[in-house]
């Protein structure tokens, strides 16, 4: 017996949210893995852009920030602009 169409489609929907949701988590895990190694070497906390140390209000929002808020910003201006 064939699927009606509106529910073939609700359940490919569906699907598609629920990979979303998925690939989010694991980036995330990612990127926690990495504030722990960063940690672990010593470098937690500082911009790997700029050097500069990250702002604690910045590392509580995001534990696991990689960059200052304005080193962050231009690189996104930049890799939208190329």
């Amino acid at each position: 017996m064939r699927k009606d169409p509106v529910d073939a489609a609700a359940d490919e929907s569906e699907g598609a949210k629920r990979l979303s949701i998925l690939a989010v988590e694991e980036n995330t895990l990612a990127e926690l893995e990495a504030a722990l190694q960063r940690i672990e070497a010593g470098t937690y906390g500082i911009c790997e852009a700029t050097g500069r140390r990250i702002p604690s209000a910045r590392l509580r929002a995001i534990p696991w920030a990689r960059f200052t808020a304005g080193a962050e910003q231009a690189l996104e201006e930049k890799q939208g602009g190329a």
